[in-house]
C-alpha cells in the first residue's frame, strides 16, 4: 500500500525534514510541500491525496480551521511544537499528533497509524435492505446523499438509486457522523462528495440541496 502525502508546514527546516521522510519511507510518495493554505489547497483539489501532514501554525491560518474547511479532507498526520492542542486533534479525528522535534522512528509510527486508518475508510460498507429477503451491500465511499420521500429513503449511491423504507432518521443513526451530515429534515450528505456549498444550499454529485438553518452547525465538522 502507498499512499501519496502533501505536506503542509510553515517552518522550512521542518519541511525540509518531513520531505526527507516523506522519502525515505518505502509506502510514501510526494505530491508535494508548502507552507501556503492556499497552495496546499490547491493541491488537495488537484491531486487525490491519502495523507496530510499539517502544522498548526500556518500563515494567517490555523491548521485545524484549515482541516475543517476541507470538503473532503484526507488521513491527516498533525505536526506541531505545541502539544496543548492534542485532544482538539484527536476530536477532529486526525490519525496522529507529532510534537516537534519529530523523530523518523515516531514518524514511521505515525504513518503507520494512518495506513491503519486509510484501509478502514476505504473498505467500510453498509447493507441496504431491499425486500424482506434481498440486500444490497454498498461502500459507505459511493453514497452520495439520502432524501426522505415520504414514507421511504431515496439514497442516491454510486452505483444507482435505492428506494427503501423507513424514516431518515433511522439511516442518520447507522451512518459515521465524521463523513454523514443532517443538512436538512429531509437530506443527510456524504461529506465528501459535497462539491459546493453556501448558507442556504449544496451541492452533492450534481444534486443541490437545501440547507436548513438548525442544521448549519453540522457542515463545520
Amino acid at each position: 500500500m502507498t499512499l501519496t502525502c502533501v505536506v503542509l508546514e510553515d517552518q522550512a527546516p521542518a519541511r525540509r525534514l518531513l520531505e526527507d521522510y516523506v522519502a525515505r519511507h518505502p509506502d510514501l510518495t510526494m505530491i508535494g510541500a508548502t507552507a501556503l493554505p492556499s497552495i496546499g489547497r490547491e493541491m488537495l483539489e488537484a491531486e487525490t491525496v491519502d495523507l496530510l501532514f499539517l502544522d498548526l501554525s500556518l500563515p494567517q491560518a490555523d491548521g485545524f480551521a484549515f482541516l475543517r474547511g476541507l470538503s473532503d479532507p484526507p488521513v491527516t498526520i498533525v505536526t506541531t511544537a505545541f502539544p496543548n492542542r492534542a485532544i482538539e486533534g484527536y476530536e477532529a479525528g486526525v490519525a496522529d499528533y507529532l510534537v516537534k522535534p519529530i523523530s523518523y522512528e515516531r514518524f514511521c509510527t505515525a504513518v503507520d497509524r494512518a495506513k491503519t486508518l486509510w484501509a478502514a475508510d476505504a473498505g467500510k460498507t453498509i447493507e441496504i435492505q431491499l425486500s424482506k429477503t434481498r440486500f444490497q451491500t454498498v461502500n459507505l465511499s459511493d453514497i452520495h446523499c439520502l432524501s426522505a420521500d415520504g414514507d421511504y429513503v431515496r439514497i442516491h449511491t454510486q452505483i444507482g438509486d435505492f428506494h427503501v423504507s423507513g424514516p431518515l432518521s433511522d439511516w442518520q443513526d447507522k451512518l459515521p457522523a465524521s463523513s454523514f451530515a443532517r443538512v436538512h429534515r429531509g437530506h443527510i450528505v456524504n461529506l465528501k462528495h459535497v462539491s459546493h456549498r453556501s448558507a442556504s444550499s449544496l451541492t452533492v454529485a450534481g444534486h443541490e440541496l437545501p440547507v436548513g438553518r438548525k442544521y448549519l452547525a453540522n457542515l463545520a465538522k
